[in-house]
């Protein structure tokens, strides 16, 4: 057998070996329901040492978890969602609390999975009192420009802006959140062609201390819906106000 043969038999291996990886299905590996540590036992596991100030663990509810081959050491590896909540100690917010979501991993020896380590994936904080909405809508009427960077010249006019009470705010840190924002706008979407359109957007607002005012923002479009089409000559799209002249 030649070098080039082995060469492609190896990667045929690494192929089947690899495309074991991927998400498990209801709790099962190779047909044992037991393979996998119970919740209580991921919990246990993923429960910090140092439990100061420490409110609770828990799992992610619906789902199962993850089991996959790594691709480098071919070790089997198994990790499972957890949530650890601890005080967050926030001056003028006594009943905050900081979420750190991340992975309980296990590494599969023989036919069982062994606890490994904790892998941080995100920080949230939930307790900290909400800024005054209509504030956060007129800093957001009053900054357009920035809700709209590098697209002023094609926004011809806007006719909704409003916070969404069907979608949660997220706490970044204590002086950082996203609230969830609908706006409701007309754009040039080519030189012959406007579409309305109704964009939900997560606005991401910044201040120096809870008790200090809103000072910037960023948006970020996480889903768009087109209303309307119109049909415009090219003399009448560029002729159209926009946000970068304040429609004037």
């Amino acid at each position: 057998m030649n070098k080039r043969t082995i060469s492609i038999l190896t990667v045929l291996l690494m192929s089947v070996l690899i495309s074991g990886c991927g998400e498990i299905d209801a709790n099962t590996d190779d047909g044992n329901a037991s393979a996998f540590p119970s919740d209580d036992q991921v919990i246990r596991d993923a429960t910090p040492k140092n439990r100061k100030g420490l409110i609770g663990v828990e799992v992610v509810e619906g789902k199962h978890g993850e089991s996959y081959l790594h691709p480098r050491d071919l070790v089997r590896y198994w990790d499972r969602g957890v949530v650890i909540k601890r005080q967050a100690k926030v001056d003028g917010a006594p009943d905050a609390m900081v979420l750190v979501g991340g992975l309980a991993r296990y590494q599969k020896v023989s036919d069982q999975y062994k606890y490994v380590r904790f892998l941080t994936t995100y920080n949230s904080y939930e307790g900290i009192p909400q800024p005054n909405k209509d504030d956060l809508q007129r800093f957001v009427e009053d900054n357009l420009n920035e809700v709209f960077v590098s697209r002023e010249d094609t926004i011809t006019e806007i006719s909704k802006i409003e916070l969404d009470d069907g979608r949660p705010w997220k706490w970044h840190t204590p002086n950082s959140f996203s609230a969830p924002f609908i706006i409701q706008y007309k754009e040039i979407a080519s030189n012959t062609r406007v579409d309305e359109r109704r964009d939900q957007m997560a606005i991401r607002f910044y201040r120096q201390a809870l008790d200090k005012p809103i000072h910037a923002l960023m948006a970020t479009e996480e889903d768009r819906e087109i209303l309307a089409s119109k049909e415009f000559s090219a003399e009448e799209i560029s002729g159209m106000k926009t946000l970068r002249t304040a429609f004037k």
